[in-house]
């Protein structure tokens, strides 16, 4: 027996950063590693290729196209 993944409840033009829950942080916190971000600090730039993951658990964010 397989088992299909059931598709994202997400829409893609409304929540392209979605607000995650406790549980679903919780399941993040053993991989990554915690970081501070100075002020004006680029995360990545447009055409940046194998960018990191990044989970902001208190943040204000300004995303530059």
């Amino acid at each position: 027996m397989s088992s299909t993944p059931a598709p994202s409840a997400l829409n893609a033009e409304t929540e392209t950063y979605p607000l995650l829950t406790v549980a679903q942080i919780g399941r993040l916190r053993p991989f990554p590693r915690l970081r501070g971000v100075e002020r004006g600090e680029v995360l990545y730039h447009p055409g940046d290729v194998a960018v990191p993951l990044y989970l902001l658990l208190s943040a204000c964010l300004e995303i530059e196209e």
